[in-house]
C-alpha cells in the first residue's frame, strides 16, 4: 500500500511501477510542490496473487512524541550535524554555534529545515499536552 502525505508522488510512483495503471497524476503547484489528486483508495492487481493499493494522502501528521529523538525529531540528515553543535541540548533554532543552522543552503535545504521547525513547534505543543 502506498501511504504518505498529500502531493508526495504516490500515484506517480505507482505509474512508474505499473505503466498501465489509470492513476490520476496532478500537476505541480507554482512552488514546485505536489498537489492532492487521489480521492479514493484503489487496488491494482499484480501477478502472483499480489496487489498494490494507492491511497489518498494525509494532510496532517502528528508524531508519536515519545518515539522521536528530541534533538532531531526523526530528521536523519540532522543526526550527524547535530552531533557537532556547540551545546548538546541544542534545538537548532537560535542557539549559538549551531551546526544545523550553519549547514543551511549547503548540507541542509531550507525547505527541510522549515519542516523541522514546524515539527519542533508541534512537538513542543504535544509535549505540554495531556492527551
Amino acid at each position: 500500500m502506498l501511504v504518505g502525505q498529500s502531493g508526495t508522488g504516490k500515484s506517480s510512483l505507482l505509474r512508474a511501477l505499473l505503466p498501465h495503471a489509470e492513476a490520476a497524476i496532478g500537476s505541480l503547484a507554482r512552488d514546485q510542490t505536489g498537489r492532492h489528486t487521489t480521492t479514493a483508495t484503489r487496488l491494482y492487481e499484480l501477478a502472483r496473487d499480489a496487489a498494490l493499493m494507492d491511497s489518498p494522502g494525509v494532510r496532517d501528521f502528528a508524531p508519536a512524541v515519545e518515539r522521536l529523538s528530541p534533538d532531531t525529531l526523526g530528521f536523519i540528515e540532522l543526526e550527524t550535524l547535530a552531533s557537532t553543535c556547540r551545546f548538546a541540548d541544542c534545538l537548532h533554532l537560535q542557539e549559538p554555534d549551531c551546526a544545523v543552522r550553519a549547514a543551511l543552503g549547503t548540507q541542509l535545504s531550507a525547505r527541510r529545515y522549515e519542516s523541522y521547525r514546524r515539527l519542533r513547534r508541534l512537538y513542543q505543543r504535544l509535549s505540554r499536552s495531556e492527551f
